[in-house]
Parts: C-alpha cells; structure tokens; sequence
C-alpha cells in the first residue's frame, strides 16, 4: 500500500530526528554515529532506509563526511580511537628512533 504524503513527512521527521542527535553527537549506549544506529533509532529497518529513505541514509553520510573532513567526530569512540592511532605512531616512530642508540 502507498504512503500518503502525510505518512511520507512523518516518516521524514522520524528518521531526520536521530540523523541531528547522532550528528550533536548524542550516540546511545551500543550503539555507532552509523547507518545501523540512524536505522534502530528511526523504527526502521535498513533495508527500508536504503531501499525507500535512500535520499536520507545519503544526507546522514553526506553530512558525517563533512563533518569529519572539518575535524568533527560525532561519535566519541571513534574520536577517542583515531586519538590513539595517531599517539601510537608518534610512540612507534619514537621508539624506532630510540633504539639503534640503545644498541649502541
């Protein structure tokens, strides 16, 4: 059956609402600023949001790469690991430096 277009915009808001939270950066507890979460958040399933919604489930990705290409990571895991990425390559290349000197 055919959504009415009234269906069609509640529908709209429904899934543009976690779309803000997980872009604010309000991730809920197991969850990813990620197509799954955005999904589970919604009431809906993916398949409905790549298959029906797929002009949101692109706006939500559209708006997180832009987000990161400025330095903002929504989602606070993913922040706290790329932090450590690059600590651990500054240790790494460190240490390498430390030890022909140590064995000297």
């Amino acid at each position: 059956m055919a959504l009415s277009s009234e269906q069609r915009d509640q529908i709209e808001r429904r899934i543009r609402a976690p779309i803000d939270r997980l872009l604010g950066g309000q991730i809920p507890v197991g969850g990813a600023c990620d197509i799954k979460t955005l999904a589970r958040e919604a009431d809906i399933s993916r398949a409905a949001l790549y298959r029906t919604w797929g002009h949101l489930k692109d706006e939500f990705e559209q708006r997180r790469s832009a987000a990161q290409a400025v330095g903002q990571q929504p989602d606070p895991r993913e922040a706290r690991i790329a932090r450590l990425r690059e600590q651990n390559q500054r240790l790494t290349h460190k240490l390498a430096r430390t030890r022909p000197a140590a064995s000297r």
